[in-house]
């Protein structure tokens, strides 16, 4: 598990983010989107949309990861196929991660 390290991005954020390689979806409505989660911490979620750069909306979507479940979420920022998330509730213990590929 590595640790993401920015200083800049690490003054604002409150919890400690890790890379992972885990797949995923954004669902919203009826739409599942596929996606890989890069990096994670129990505030967020960074995420590579799969095959797809649309615009993601800007109202609550929950993000479905085997090893974490479901996620009620915001998107903060995206910049192409990559996304920031903001879960609704922060995590109650750092999240189950594993090694990044």
């Amino acid at each position: 598990m590595e640790q993401i390290d920015d200083p800049r991005a690490s003054e604002r954020r409150r919890h400690r983010r890790h890379a992972i390689r885990a797949v995923g979806t954004v669902n919203y409505g009826r739409m599942l989107i596929p996606c890989i989660v890069t990096n994670v911490s129990r505030g967020g979620a960074q995420i590579r949309l799969i095959d797809n750069d649309d615009p993601l909306p800007r109202e609550p979507v929950t993000l479905e990861v085997r090893s974490m479940g479901l996620l009620r979420a915001s998107i903060v920022w995206q910049k192409g196929a990559f996304a920031g998330l903001k879960f609704a509730a922060e995590m109650a213990q750092e999240p189950p991660v594993q090694a990044a590929a």
